[in-house]
């Protein structure tokens, strides 16, 4: 942490270049970055993965800036903090502010604010509109099952050509998820930092299918070459690295019943991947949490399916009620507070940290 600090009024590190503030120089970028030499952009940031594409570069430099915006704000109401109060003041903020976003804007989406409710992710509020139900006895360690198989089930909505989208919002081209592996260069490659920022904010997805982009499949990280890796291989070879059980006993875990025969995939699964399965096992215990998991049919007013959605909803409440710096509850925020922090929006923060954006 302390290399990504100024330790004055409480701002962490930045470059400034052709009028833009960036994320700082990586002090070894050929050596983490698919770069050429030091002329090329590669950034150092608290996560390893934070140049692994241009948009996850772009969400990193995004929550960088709205450190410093809030450090600023903070600087300028309080101007008898010091430099680590400031700090950690404006983290403290930043990462309530992300917590909102994920658990009142990310997570109903993607696994439905009705199975939210009915797991208990989302928390109940008392009259003062705190949380009421954080539980020192309520273990928020990273589940095994969540972290190898279940949330990697959204690999296969990673887009293979990103937008480029102009100020007039219209599309002006794209560019090659697989050209650009571990080389966020391209954000100060002429006018790309601003298209590729609105081309991820414009760019649907579909809904989750069993498919991967070409670009995940069959090229990633192939670093200029004709081919790369299989992120899916990688997924279901981390799995069994990791002594997973098998689809049937989480299904059990889960309180569903367990599939006792091929025919009882058909209920489960599409008709082709249910007969694509019966060709790759020999037993129906046999069958991997992270194949047939990935394809079920959406559960609920979510996304994944009924196994996967199990064990995602279980992570994402347990990570809230065992969590007592959770944002909502009363030993963090005044009400005023909240109130202020609860009106934080993923395109409120972009507009105000990404440069060109409105």
């Amino acid at each position: 942490c302390n290399s990504l600090r100024t330790f004055t009024m409480g701002q962490m590190g930045v470059e400034q270049r052709n009028g833009k503030q960036w994320l700082p120089a990586h002090p070894n970028r050929t050596a983490v970055c698919n770069v050429k030499d030091d002329s090329e952009a590669c950034y150092l940031t608290g996560d390893v993965r934070s140049n692994q594409s241009p948009h996850l570069t772009l969400i990193h430099q995004t929550f960088l800036l709205e450190h410093n915006r809030l450090a600023r704000e903070l600087a300028t109401l309080y101007p008898d903090w010091d430099d680590n109060v400031l700090f950690q003041e404006a983290r403290k903020i930043n990462i309530a502010q992300y917590q909102r976003i994920v658990y009142y804007e990310w997570l109903p989406i993607y696994m439905g604010r009705q199975n939210m409710m009915a797991a208990g992710v989302l928390p109940e509020l008392d009259e003062r509109h705190f949380a009421r139900d954080y539980n020192h006895t309520v273990d928020p360690t990273v589940d095994n099952a969540f972290a190898t198989a279940a949330f990697r089930f959204f690999h296969n909505l990673i887009a293979g050509h990103l937008d480029l989208v102009a100020e007039s919002k219209q599309p002006t081209g794209s560019i090659r998820l697989s050209d650009w592996f571990n080389n966020p260069s391209v954000l100060e490659k002429d006018e790309y930092y601003g298209s590729l920022s609105r081309g991820m904010l414009y760019q649907p997805h579909d809904r989750p299918n069993c498919h991967l982009t070409p670009e995940v499949k069959h090229f990633l990280f192939r670093h200029g070459g004709a081919v790369g890796v299989d992120l899916k291989a990688i997924d279901i070879q981390r799995a069994r690295d990791h002594g997973l059980g098998s689809y049937n006993d989480y299904r059990e875990f889960c309180g569903l019943p367990r599939v006792s025969s091929w025919e009882g995939f058909i209920d489960l699964l599409s008709p082709t991947s249910a007969s694509s399965i019966r060709k790759h096992y020999e037993s129906v215990d046999d069958v991997e949490l992270a194949v047939a998991g990935a394809l079920e049919g959406p559960y609920g007013d979510g996304m994944a399916g009924e196994t996967f959605a199990c064990i995602l909803l279980d992570q994402f409440r347990r990570t809230r009620a065992g969590d007592r710096f959770y944002f909502e509850n009363d030993s963090m925020f005044t009400q005023q507070q909240l109130h202020e922090i609860r009106k934080a929006t993923m395109a409120k923060v972009l507009c105000d940290n990404t440069h060109g954006m409105e």
